[in-house]
């Protein structure tokens, strides 16, 4: 999750800010080593030993970093006018007016659709492609607005080089002269020399770019010279067109007077003349002969064409589905002892299942497919796609049904697997729910880790989809192995 959006973010006191998101604070947390607060979700506290501050670049260790709910409750009176209409309050109401109003936003670039205002905050900040965003050199003169997914492009163009190279400059003039300044004194301290490492990096860095500009030109002169020996080429294509167009001509012509020698066997008095022409090699030459199907070889074909269409359109184990058109199909001993078994089928009938498979995904930023988030009955599946942290993606799975039988569970039984998980993804995480005195499984979920942090994100994602049912999920007792990220996240969260 991110901060909070408003219309009025940007006349709001800085400290009211969250640096990383740059949205209103979100239950915020201050480093007490230098003051400055973030908003707890921002702020990546479980994966590092120590944090530094993005604004003073102050080590702080987590053990000094403490969730600040006076500065929280100071907060609630703050004025606020809603980003998505003309409404205007105080922070401790706008949730509510979010919740209520603004259920069904759209994103203005890509389209999409979003139930949740705060998905939609975090899809905007780091995951919309179509996004148009300022470049990073900005103040460097590199004022080109892009769009996101093309950012990589715009690094290669030559204003962002540009850019890089005023950066290095000015980095170089500083350097030089605190460089300056701490070779007047005698003694040579550690920061010193890592000062003189830098300046001569940045000198490297500079000289490289340098290069790498002389190295676009030669390839610009390269592509030129490209360019003129391909429209040679394309004269060269264009006289061999003109050359086949003569031959085709004269071979259509040889077929026209061959078709005028055949008009010698045409009858006019009612009597039908068959000729064949090159008769005799043909007749040498043709050693098989042509006959339908045999009854048995019409019933085997019927037999591949109906398996392969299971297997196409299933994902069930082949072998079993090869033993169930077996039974389904009553054919004869003949057809059963020519029919090919089914490890023999397997590999053709892998390869058409495989045509129409997604590949496997190669980073956690992948894209699910529409026909995988719905179950066999075309019924909505995957409830939350969310990310804990920038690098650390959630996906919860369950229908309409079984989110009902777990919110009105009152005993909820949890437990998590680590050796079926798939890759970007530590385990596999389910909540049970009871009903009629048997355990139901409601919601599969894979989560990036068994930290404090993910699994307070996984209750937050419940009860929000639990209020959008009208329903509290709040179970009176909860079941599940003993961990040490589980436990504190279900006090704080849930019980």
């Amino acid at each position: 999750m991110v901060g909070i959006d408003a219309r009025n973010k940007n006349i709001l006191d800085t400290k009211y800010i969250c640096p990383s998101c740059s949205f209103i604070l979100r239950d915020p947390i201050q480093l007490t080593q230098c003051g400055h607060r973030y908003c707890q979700t921002c702020l990546n506290i479980g994966q590092e030993t120590t944090m530094n501050c993005q604004q003073c670049e102050t080590e702080t260790l987590p053990i000094n970093i403490q969730l600040d709910r006076g500065f929280k409750n100071d907060m609630k009176l703050l004025s606020i006018d809603c980003s998505f209409c003309q409404w205007t309050g105080i922070l401790k109401n706008y949730q509510e007016h979010l919740d209520q109003s603004h259920t069904n936003i759209k994103c203005d670039y890509c389209g999409e659709q979003f139930n949740l205002v705060i998905k939609f905050n975090q899809h905007k900040i780091f995951e919309c492609e179509q996004l148009i965003v300022d470049c990073l050199l900005k103040d460097f003169g590199c004022n080109e607005q892009v769009i996101r997914a093309k950012m990589k492009y715009h690094y290669l163009t030559k204003q962002h080089q540009h850019a890089i190279l005023n950066f290095v400059r000015q980095m170089l003039s500083q350097l030089h002269i605190d460089h300056s300044r701490t070779t007047t004194t005698e003694v040579v301290n550690p920061v010193t020399a890592q000062l003189e490492e830098l300046y001569k990096m940045l000198n490297m860095l500079l000289d490289g770019i340098r290069t790498l500009i002389n190295d676009e030109l030669c390839l610009s002169n390269e592509l030129l010279q490209t360019l003129t020996e391909k429209s040679k080429v394309n004269l060269s294509i264009e006289e061999s067109n003109v050359f086949l167009d003569e031959a085709k001509h004269n071979q259509y012509s040889s077929l026209l007077q061959e078709n005028i020698n055949d008009l010698q066997y045409v009858s006019y008095d009612g009597t039908f003349i068959w000729k064949i022409t090159n008769f005799r090699e043909k007749m040498i030459s043709s050693g098989e002969h042509n006959h339908l199907l045999e009854p048995e070889e019409l019933e085997i074909k019927q037999f591949r064409q109906n398996l392969k269409e299971r297997v196409i359109s299933e994902t069930s184990p082949i072998s079993k589905i090869y033993d169930e058109q077996i039974s389904k199909a009553h054919l004869s001993p003949d057809v059963l002892a020519s029919l090919p078994l089914a490890h023999e089928m397997q590999p053709a009938l892998c390869y058409a299942r495989r045509k129409l498979t997604p590949t496997l995904p190669t980073s956690f930023a992948f894209d699910i497919p529409d026909c995988y988030q719905s179950t066999s009955t075309g019924e909505k599946f995957l409830f939350s796609d969310s990310l804990v942290r920038r690098r650390d993606r959630m996906l919860l799975f369950g229908s309409t049904k079984q989110l009902e039988i777990l919110f009105d569970s009152s005993t909820v039984l949890m437990d998590g697997t680590f050796s079926a998980t798939p890759p970007f993804f530590s385990q596999v995480f389910t909540l049970h729910g009871l009903k009629f005195g048997c355990s139901f499984p409601c919601v599969f979920g894979l989560l990036p880790d068994r930290k404090k942090g993910t699994y307070q994100h996984l209750f937050c994602e419940l009860k929000n989809v639990a209020a959008t049912m009208n329903r509290v999920f709040k179970p009176e007792k909860i079941i599940s192995d003993f961990e040490t990220g589980l436990i504190p996240a279900v006090a704080a969260e849930v019980i």
